[in-house]
C-alpha cells in the first residue's frame, strides 16, 4: 500500500533496529579480509621444511594418491604440486614445495639454476600461503632455521618418520607418513585452525 500521508514516525522508529542490523552485517561481509574469497576459492596449506624432511611423502598421505614423487635424493621436488582437497567441509589447496635450503640458491643461472627457482618459488608460495604446515625430520637433532623463519600463528609444526627407531621429535605434531599414526591428530588440528579463521563467513 502507498497511503497519501507520510509514514508515522512509529512505524519507522520500529524497522530503525533492523535496517540497522542489516548494515551491520552488509559491513561485516565487505570487510572480511577476504574470507569469502578464500573460501570459493580454496584456502592455501603451503608444506614447508627443508630437503627429505618428509614433504611429498605427507601431501601423498593427505591426498590419499601419489601426486609427488617421494626420493632421498635431495631437490627430487623443483616446482610447486598442489593437491586438492575438503578438510572438514573447507575447500583446500595443499602445496607440496622444494626443499628450503636459500644458501644453495644460484643467483648466475648456472648449474642448479632449476632447483635454485624451485626455492624461490618454495619461499613465495611459503610466505602467501593462508597457513603452513612446518615439516621437520622427526629424527634429526638440530632443526632447520630457513623453516623455522616461518613460524607465525598460521603455521603448524609437524614432526615426521615417527616409526623410526632414531625418531624423537619436538614440541609439535608428530606423525608417520608410512604408517599414518598421527595423521589424524594433524587433521583435527588443520580442521580447527581452519575454523578458528573462516567460520565465521560461512
Amino acid at each position: 500500500d502507498f497511503p497519501d500521508e507520510d509514514v508515522p514516525d512509529s512505524e519507522t522508529q520500529k524497522v530503525l533496529p533492523e535496517i540497522a542490523a542489516l548494515t551491520q552485517e552488509i559491513e561485516a561481509h565487505l570487510n572480511d579480509n577476504r574470507r569469502g574469497e578464500r573460501l570459493r576459492d580454496g584456502i592455501h596449506i603451503a608444506i614447508v621444511g627443508a630437503p627429505n624432511a618428509g614433504k611429498s611423502s605427507l601431501l601423498n598421505l593427505l591426498a590419499k594418491r601419489d601426486i609427488a614423487i617421494v626420493s632421498p635424493m635431495a631437490g627430487t621436488t623443483r616446482d610447486v604440486i598442489e593437491a586438492h582437497l575438503d578438510l572438514g567441509g573447507y575447500p583446500v589447496v595443499l602445496a607440496d614445495t622444494a626443499g628450503l635450503r636459500p644458501e644453495e640458491i644460484a643467483e648466475d643461472g648456472g648449474h642448479g639454476s632449476i632447483e635454485s627457482e624451485g626455492i624461490r618459488r618454495a619461499l613465495d608460495r611459503a610466505r602467501n600461503a593462508d597457513l603452513r604446515l612446518l615439516v621437520f625430520d622427526g629424527t634429526q637433532e638440530t632443526l632447520s632455521p630457513h623453516t623455522l623463519n616461518l613460524r607465525d600463528e598460521n603455521s603448524l609444526i609437524v614432526f615426521t618418520k615417527k616409526d623410526s627407531k632414531e625418531f624423537h621429535g619436538g614440541e609439535g605434531l608428530a606423525l608417520s607418513s608410512t604408517t599414518g599414526d598421527g595423521i589424524d591428530a594433524l587433521l583435527a588440528a588443520l580442521s580447527e585452525k581452519i575454523t578458528s579463521l573462516y567460520a565465521l563467513s560461512r
